[in-house]
């Protein structure tokens, strides 16, 4: 077999080293190496963390799907007594539907201060906080009440109604909806804390725009309209063989007082529209051949870049400081950057 191979093949080197005695090494290369080493693992932990973590698609498309109804979770503490509010939903279709009989009424406390501290996953929060808050075990949304009559009422629970627009609302009794309860018009107070307005499965860890809404109502606003228009988009969280299917949305609010006699009824009112538009969120990572080809392709254009740069540096240093400066810096260590061959 060695008779076969030349002996100018045995020696062949593709990728000829200098021998360390015909290099001369600095102190700046040296420093040069070990600030290069540190960008390099900066960069490959930065890697690293993108294909563990992949990347999050947002896609927007025509919602194909007609459903037929969805619902809605409602937690919204009132400053009235449970005895004189009352809550209803009225949609395009001429439907009503008297939410007071599905919703469960309890008196409770409004205390604003108790947000100060309050931490919240968004709705716009990554896929994989949506994805890890919607896996804990569902939480009913009465365990939320700190149970003190203070004049307050809280009303909370989920109701079915037709997915198409609509009109949910607060009002006191004797207002919009006959009954000989009414309060008078000084006696009203729909100063309100809006704990939850969610569509689709509740999710107890996930907050919407509306969550946390308050609203004071200021003395001579008894008679107030709080007007909520909310704008819904189909939402599909997908990570693996995991879907969650749930609403966003965007609102604006309005408010109007009545200084006198009018037509516009007093209240709490959540006006939602269902858009056209469907939003699919889901979890991408690429190829871990496709990844190494990216991370050596970075780590090598560095790498290369970073010689240039050095070797173009120590020349402009050369030209202006004289050479006696470039050797005066020299020492007994290596930087992979500074090894320059010399030859007699």
């Amino acid at each position: 077999m060695d008779e076969v191979i030349p002996s100018r093949l045995k020696t062949f080197d593709a990728f000829p080293k200098v021998q360390s005695t015909y290099t001369q090494s600095t102190r700046r290369g040296k420093y040069t190496t070990v600030i290069l080493v540190v960008i390099l693992m900066y960069l490959i932990y930065g890697e690293l963390g993108f294909y563990i973590g992949g990347q999050e698609i947002h896609q927007f498309r025509v919602n194909k799907t007609v459903d037929r109804d969805m619902q809605i979770n409602v937690d919204i503490t009132v400053a009235m007594d449970c005895q004189h509010v009352t809550a209803n939903v009225h949609d395009v279709s001429g439907d009503t539907l008297k939410a007071s009989e599905l919703l469960e009424f309890e008196a409770g406390d409004i205390d604003f201060s108790r947000y100060a501290n309050r931490h919240f996953i968004h709705s716009d929060s990554s896929l994989d906080d949506v994805m890890h808050h919607s896996s804990k075990p569902a939480k009913s949304l009465e365990n939320n009440l700190v149970k003190t009559d203070t004049g307050a009422c809280r009303i909370y629970g989920s109701i079915p109604v037709n997915a198409v627009q609509g009109d949910f609302h607060i009002t006191a009794k004797g207002y919009g909806y006959h009954d000989r309860r009414g309060l008078r018009p000084n006696e009203l107070n729909f100063t309100h804390i809006i704990d939850e307005f969610s569509f689709g499965e509740y999710y107890p860890k996930l907050v919407n725009p509306l969550d946390g809404t308050t609203q004071l109502a200021s003395e001579g606003e008894s008679m107030t309209k709080y007007h909520y228009l909310l704008s819904l988009i189909p939402t599909i969280y997908r990570s693996g063989s995991k879907n969650i299917q749930t609403q966003q949305y965007s609102y604006k609010t309005q408010k109007r007082v009545f200084g006198g006699p009018s037509r516009e009824i007093p209240g709490i009112f959540l006006q939602y529209d269902i858009g056209a538009i469907e939003l699919d969120i889901h979890h991408k990572r690429m190829a871990f051949a496709q990844w190494l080809i990216r991370m050596a392709s970075i780590l090598g254009g560095v790498i290369t870049c970073s010689g240039w740069a050095f070797r173009g540096l120590e020349t402009m240093v050369g030209r202006f400081l004289g050479k006696k400066y470039l050797q005066d810096d020299s020492g007994r260590s290596k930087g992979m950057l500074d090894e320059k061959p010399e030859f007699d």
